[in-house]
C-alpha cells in the first residue's frame, strides 16, 4: 500500500478487464497527501515453539498490515508466577493452600499467599521475528502473553 503522511504527485489511472490493461489516464489528481500513520494490525501466527525447564521461545510474523510505516519493533508482555522464598507469619510457616483447575480439568495445588506475580516485557528490534525468555525460575508458570508491533509512527497494535 502507499507509505503514510506521504505526498503523491500526478496521480494517473488506469483500469483492468477480461481483456487487459487500458492505457493510463491524463493526469486526475496533481498532488495527493496520504494521512499520519495508524495502529498496524497485530502479529500473525504467534506461538511457542520450544519449553525447557528454564526458558520458552516465541516465533511470529509480521503484522499484515504496517499502519502506513515500517513496523520498528516488537514487545512481549508477560505475567510471570513464581513461588516466593519461604516465609513466616507469626512464627508459623504460610500453609494456605487451594486448589484450582486449568483448562484441561486438571488439578493444581497452589500456595496463594506464597506466589510472587511479576508483569515483565522483552523489546526486539525488527527484522526479529523470535525471542527466548531465558533464566525463568523452577516452578514458575508464565501467563498473561501479549506481543504488540510498534511501527515508526510509534502506534501500538492492538
Amino acid at each position: 500500500g502507499l507509505m503514510a503522511d506521504t505526498e503523491y504527485i500526478d496521480t494517473k489511472i488506469r483500469c483492468r478487464n477480461e481483456i487487459g490493461w487500458s492505457l493510463f489516464s491524463d493526469c486526475v489528481i496533481s498532488t495527493a497527501k496520504t494521512l499520519f500513520p495508524v495502529a498496524p494490525t497485530p502479529p500473525l501466527l504467534f506461538q511457542i515453539c520450544e519449553v525447557t525447564s528454564d526458558s520458552i521461545k516465541f516465533q511470529w510474523c509480521p503484522p499484515f498490515h504496517n499502519g502506513g510505516v515500517d513496523i520498528e519493533k516488537y514487545i512481549l508482555y508477560y505475567t510471570e508466577l513464581s513461588p516466593k522464598d519461604n516465609f513466616t507469619l507469626g512464627g508459623k510457616s504460610s500453609q494456605r493452600r487451594r486448589e484450582k483447575k486449568d483448562d484441561n480439568g486438571v488439578v493444581e495445588d497452589f500456595d496463594i499467599q506464597n506466589i510472587d506475580a511479576v508483569r515483565r516485557s522483552v523489546t526486539m528490534y525488527t527484522p526479529q521475528t523470535e525471542v527466548i525468555l531465558t533464566n525463568l525460575r523452577g516452578g514458575s508458570k508464565i501467563q498473561q502473553i501479549e506481543l504488540c508491533a510498534i511501527n515508526k509512527g510509534g502506534i501500538k497494535s492492538d
